[in-house]
């Protein structure tokens, strides 16, 4: 039987690099499954996606370290938990690890996810005008209130130089 692993409970290192939601260690057993999978889509959208999308790297990885690291703090939250309790349960599988729940709150699993941990991936290939794309794409992508927003501050920011003059 294989014991599941992953970086950030999201994404997989084998066979290969993908997203995946609700893998190891991402059930809520104190929160909502919909908002823990709203924030997998959300960290597998910043950490492999948007990457790519912008041209930072053509593969990304995550460095089988960064795997290992989580895991073993992801562990020894757990043993001080009632789901290491010493007593049967289904979030323990057949190698005695909690490989199903979270061992937090809805926004500590938010906090662990909101920044990926860049360090813990490997990027190869990507462009090197990726940061003119990664502009280019947000200024494109951005809701109409905050258009109006940034356009009524310029417009106040100009009023303002201009009077000063």
């Amino acid at each position: 039987m294989h014991n599941p692993l992953s970086r950030a409970s999201i994404t997989i290192i084998e066979p290969l690099l993908i997203g995946r939601s609700f893998g190891p260690n991402t059930f809520p057993a104190f929160n909502s499954v919909i908002y823990s999978i709203e924030v997998q889509v959300a960290y597998i959208s910043e950490a492999l996606v948007k990457p790519i999308i912008d041209g930072y790297g053509d593969e990304i990885d995550v460095k089988p370290n960064a795997e290992e690291t989580f895991i073993i703090e992801l562990d020894k939250v757990l043993d001080d938990t009632v789901f290491s309790a010493g007593c049967s349960n289904w979030y323990i599988n057949g190698k005695g690890r909690n490989s199903a729940a979270w061992p937090g709150s809805a926004s500590s699993f938010w906090r662990a996810t909101f920044f990926p941990r860049w360090n813990d991936f490997d990027f190869t290939g990507g462009s090197s005008l990726w940061l003119a794309r990664k502009a280019w794409r947000n200024l494109f992508t951005l809701s109409g209130l905050t258009m109006i927003s940034l356009s009524a501050g310029l417009t106040v920011w100009g009023y303002t130089r201009a009077v000063r003059i």
